[in-house]
């Protein structure tokens, strides 16, 4: 069946951070919370709270919001596990959030809060980049950190105290440049 004809009935809202997902599940109107590591178990850990709870993949939208790699290794996870998912623009949510007159900010509420904006606007589902584009974009990020690296000048030089650069002053020239 094609996701644009299905009959979405559950909304789960995922708040991201390095360590941690927070979820936020709306369940005949009431919101069923979980926290789980932000890792390969964790995702698993999810993905079996999700089905112990008798929540369909087929029939469940759930929101993350864009927040780098942490928030797309776990939309990864989801989606081979046959999640419907959307990865959402910050932005957003946060237009969302003044909207509904939102001042809780801890990750409980951020995960509610995407789970009733999913509801509310039903985001477009996230379609995975392909595992090439992602070595590219891989090796193109390290090949940034790299020039930037080059690009600085050796600072150690100028963290040596005053006594040591005058006792040892030809010695520490040949050896650091500048």
């Amino acid at each position: 069946m094609n996701q644009a004809m299905q009959v979405i009935s559950t909304f789960a809202g995922i708040d991201v951070s390095k360590r941690k997902l927070d979820i936020a599940v709306l369940l005949k109107g009431k919101v069923k919370s979980k926290v789980v590591a932000n890792d390969p178990s964790g995702f698993a850990q999810l993905d079996n709270w999700l089905r112990e709870r008798n929540i369909s993949y087929t029939d469940t939208h759930l929101c993350l919001e864009a927040t780098g790699p942490y928030s797309e290794q776990a939309a990864l996870a989801l989606v081979s596990y046959g999640w419907i998912v959307s990865v959402v623009n910050p932005a957003r949510i946060k237009g969302f959030a003044q909207s509904d007159l939102v001042r809780n900010k801890t990750d409980r509420a951020d995960a509610a809060l995407l789970a009733r904006f999913c509801a509310a606007l039903r985001p477009s589902v996230w379609t995975p980049p392909s595992p090439a584009y992602r070595q590219l974009r891989a090796m193109v990020e390290r090949l940034q950190a790299l020039k930037d690296m080059t690009s600085r000048k050796p600072t150690g030089w100028k963290r040596i105290t005053p006594v040591g650069k005058s006792l040892s002053s030809p010695i520490l020239k040949a050896i650091l440049p500048g």
